[in-house]
């Protein structure tokens, strides 16, 4: 086990630990957006700094572990304003879009922007637009929101085991795609606009169905195969929205066939009172106690 000191906090964690870590068990806030506890560290959003005393610079908390008798402060003056620099760089084009952007409501930028961001942008230059790509049935893109975390591509590849989202050029060039012409193919492709921060990547059957708080969430179990996830519904009223995962659950993704079952909830087909055969072999509706009783 390793003592450290966050904001005057001492506190204990084992060896190996990330400070981003230590902070999270211990529900101290630093904000982050490449950071997924069941990802790898790609330490590319610059969001979660940290000042550590000793050190000359800035550290990614997400990637440095703690030390004995560190000392770290989260919410320095220093700190704050190099977040500060981080959400202007972020939102240099991203689109002010959120009044349309299903995420909005529910999305880590809009809170930090609020938090950190700039009152008004410095950037006189056009911004730059990215041409979206389909991704097949499941997943709609508004790639001009993309902010470049890799979530996505992290997933595709740990997770999903499929090469179906890939990094493309470098610097001011960098984009985030699918491959040409091809839909995603794997049966865990739901889960992208899950963790996307910034609705990049957007669920597209519930796509302008509703927005994040017109929405109650049912704690329920999937019922699709014998693993028994633990998911939320999404619903507006007694019309199911989205099927997503539930925190703290047996697992941390579904599959699209647990996601997207609910479509059988909508079909003019379906049974929704029990059935008996009469005398002319015909079924009819019935109740149940009749249909028990027979």
């Amino acid at each position: 086990m390793t003592t450290l000191y966050i904001d005057d906090r001492e506190i204990t964690v084992p060896a190996g630990t990330t400070i981003l870590e230590a902070c999270r068990m211990h529900g101290i806030k630093v904000p982050y957006f490449c950071y997924h506890p069941e990802l790898s560290v790609a330490a590319n959003c610059r969001m979660c700094l940290v000042e550590v005393e000793g050190w000359n610079k800035p550290a990614a908390s997400c990637c440095t572990p703690v030390q004995e008798g560190m000392r770290v402060r989260t919410n320095s003056p220093s700190i704050v304003e190099d977040r500060k620099m981080v959400m202007e760089y972020l939102l240099l084009h991203h689109p002010l879009d959120c009044p349309v952007c299903d995420q909005g409501g529910h999305c880590k930028l809009q809170d930090y922007a609020v938090e950190y961001g700039p009152d008004r942008g410095r950037y006189r230059e056009p911004k730059r637009a990215v041409v979206d790509v389909d991704l097949g049935p499941f997943v709609a893109t508004c790639m001009t929101r993309c902010i470049h975390c890799t979530r996505c591509v992290r997933f595709a590849e740990e997770i999903a085991g499929t090469h179906d989202m890939g990094v493309l050029y470098r610097g001011d060039r960098m984009q985030i795609t699918g491959i040409v012409e091809k839909a995603l193919e794997s049966e865990l492709s739901g889960n992208l606009p899950d963790i996307c921060p910034v609705g990049a990547l957007l669920d597209k059957p519930s796509l302008d169905v509703a927005r994040p708080w017109e929405l109650d969430r049912h704690k329920s179990t999937c019922t699709q195969c014998p693993q028994g996830c633990d998911i939320e519904i999404l619903a507006r009223g007694d019309e199911v929205v989205r099927i997503v995962p539930a925190e703290g659950g047996v697992e941390p993704w579904i599959c699209d066939r647990g996601r997207y079952v609910f479509d059988a909830f909508r079909s003019p087909e379906r049974i929704l009172a029990p059935r008996v055969r009469n005398d002319a072999g015909e079924l009819e509706e019935t109740t149940w106690d009749e249909a028990f009783a027979r």
